[in-house]
């Protein structure tokens, strides 16, 4: 079994980072042994990328890809610069992101300010409402004032008979 050089070590761990090789098949691959391989593990707390995220970076990389054919492509069609071209496109982009979340935040202001016009106005209702009940309960109260005088004269006229 040969010693590895530290390039080899940060390949084996890129690979062992990866999750798609078992420490065995590492050895194998590398030429060491496996308890080598699970000393490092150990000593520096190698970490597994869940596969999610793995799946998620190899799709980003081939968009990459991708858009760097496209970049290619249209910058020969349009004879332009293709680095200038690109750099163009990553300022564009830039202004993008930031206008997106820009408007993210503007919308979750909105909606803020919407709740507390929402609450206000509820609270608008409800001391009208208070108002509403404490001018019946006026009216009621003298209503009753009211009757109470008559019966109180009633009763006068009553004694008086």
């Amino acid at each position: 079994m040969a010693r590895l050089t530290k390039e080899q070590w940060e390949s084996l761990k890129a690979d062992y980072v990866t999750g798609v090789y078992s420490v065995r098949e590492l050895a194998k691959k590398y030429d060491v042994s496996h308890s080598a391989i699970n000393k490092k593990i150990r000593n520096e707390g190698w970490k597994s990328v869940e596969q999610d995220e793995l799946r998620e970076l190899v799709e980003q990389k081939k968009v990459s890809k991708s858009f760097q054919n496209k970049v290619s492509n249209v910058s020969k069609e349009h004879k332009v610069n293709k680095d200038a071209f690109e750099k163009k496109i990553d300022e564009i982009a830039d202004i993008t992101t930031m206008l997106e979340s820009n408007t993210k935040k503007l919308l979750s202001k909105q909606t803020a300010m919407m709740d507390e016009m929402a609450d206000s106005n509820e609270l608008l209702t409800h001391s009208r409402v208070i108002k509403n009940l404490a001018d019946a309960f006026k009216t009621a109260d003298a209503k009753v004032e009211i009757n109470n005088a008559n019966i109180q004269q009633n009763a006068l006229e009553v004694k008086w008979e």
